[in-house]
């Protein structure tokens, strides 16, 4: 039976290979993202339930690939995959995520990635004026919110003027 211990055992998933290369062994710095939700609405058994913050790596080369990927952007999935990619918590999928919870991950990593600076243009849809707005990613925090447990609801406010509130949605849109 010693023989056959290697053809009746059960098989071995195969050894991962490991991504050093040469001498090189590059670490990925990570971010703590505070979820504006805080998150008090998300169920009981959600990974984020009543966590405060989400860690995140800064973006690579991945998630370069992932945000110029054409079968991504057209199945209008990309966003899914880029805020997966960078969660290095597993357990939570980016599609339970709530609006502003991926927003501010969004936000995070493109300040991370390309700068807190970013620049937007919009045109007047009634007089067809082009207007060029540049926004400081790292100065638009939100201030604390109201939370009203019977309504749950969490109120949220922009230090912005009105033309920038419209050109900020604008914006976030293509921040990528």
């Amino acid at each position: 039976m010693r023989q056959n211990d290697d053809r009746l055992s059960k098989p071995q998933a195969p050894q991962v290979p490991q991504s050093n290369v040469g001498l090189l062994n590059y670490v990925v710095p990570t971010e703590v993202v505070d979820l504006p939700s805080k998150g008090v609405f998300y169920p009981k058994d959600h990974p984020l339930h009543d966590q405060e913050f989400v860690e995140i790596k800064h973006m690579t080369a991945k998630e370069e690939d992932i945000l110029t990927s054409t079968s991504l952007i057209t199945k209008g999935v990309v966003l899914d995959h880029l805020i997966q990619s960078l969660l290095l918590d597993k357990n939570i999928n980016a599609r339970t995520l709530f609006t502003g919870d991926r927003n501010a991950i969004l936000v995070n990593a493109r300040m991370n990635a390309y700068g807190p600076e970013y620049k937007a243009t919009s045109v007047c849809s009634e007089c067809s004026a082009l207007t060029e707005a540049t926004f400081d990613l790292a100065k638009m925090k939100g201030k604390e919110g109201s939370l009203s447990e019977e309504s749950k609801r969490v109120s949220w406010r922009k230090r912005l003027r009105k033309k920038q509130k419209w050109a900020f949605l604008i914006a976030l849109l293509r921040l990528f």
